[in-house]
């Protein structure tokens, strides 16, 4: 069992480290500050058999990944929250538009929305913080875990799918 000094010094010098990771995935402070809480109080509660971690850190951050990703499924907004679709309707140059176009744009955004609502985690995540949050490679791959390499190709696979779907 983890003294009450062991246990700070394990977990208490990486506490911004959790509150960033947390305020990534929520993108709202109150409810990341609330998982901070939560996650070290469970920790806490565990602290019989924290007592033979060789990486603290590791697991802290792993730990509260899982949290966070987990209250976003409790909370039903997780996989079903829709990015906003007029941003993909900005990308295209301003102008005049005949109703053709408009209605093509109109149909391709919508099968990119049902695309991106379709998509298994981690990618669905993955690609709605990179080009709906606009996170930089290095953010994803500290939120979810993965490396930034990976994060890289699994963008460029989803891309190549996305301008697929677009084609189509």
């Amino acid at each position: 069992m983890l003294s009450e000094k062991q246990f700070l010094d394990s977990f208490m010098p990486h506490r911004y480290l959790v509150e960033i990771l947390c305020k990534q995935i929520f993108e709202d402070e109150d409810m990341a500050k609330d998982s901070v809480q939560d996650i070290y109080l469970k920790l806490w509660q565990q602290r019989d058999s924290l007592d033979e971690l060789q990486n603290p850190k590791a697991y802290l951050l792993r730990t509260a990944r899982n949290h966070c990703l987990d209250e976003l499924r409790k909370s039903h907004s997780y996989g079903k929250k829709q990015p906003v679709s007029d941003e993909i309707l900005q990308i295209i140059p301003a102008g005049e538009k005949n109703v053709e176009e408009k209605l093509v744009l109109k149909e391709t955004n919508e099968k990119l929305m049902k695309w991106i609502k379709k998509l298994k985690e981690p990618k669905y995540s993955l690609f709605v913080m990179a080009h709906f949050r606009h996170c930089s490679n290095d953010e994803i791959a500290l939120s979810l875990g993965l490396s930034a390499v990976n994060v890289r190709v699994m963008l460029s696979r989803l891309r190549r799918e996305a301008r697929k779907i677009c084609m189509d």
